[in-house]
């Protein structure tokens, strides 16, 4: 067998379902992977990068 290929999420009557994650059973055992988005890390990155701007821009404009 080969395993399935491509993006992993569904949808139906107006719901979207992202996969978080799945389950390997090998020769060890059972074991859980959490699926990673990558998408999401990057945008919470960069709204986090947004407010420490705002915030050291309003902190230096009371200094003035």
């Amino acid at each position: 067998q080969t395993p399935a290929t491509g993006p992993g999420g569904g949808s139906g009557l107006g719901v979207h379902v992202r996969p978080i994650g799945v389950y390997v059973v090998d020769s060890h055992g059972v074991h859980w992977h959490p699926a990673l988005d990558v998408d999401r890390v990057i945008l919470g990155g960069q709204v986090l990068a947004a407010l420490v701007v705002l915030g050291v821009a309003r902190v230096l404009r009371g200094r003035s």
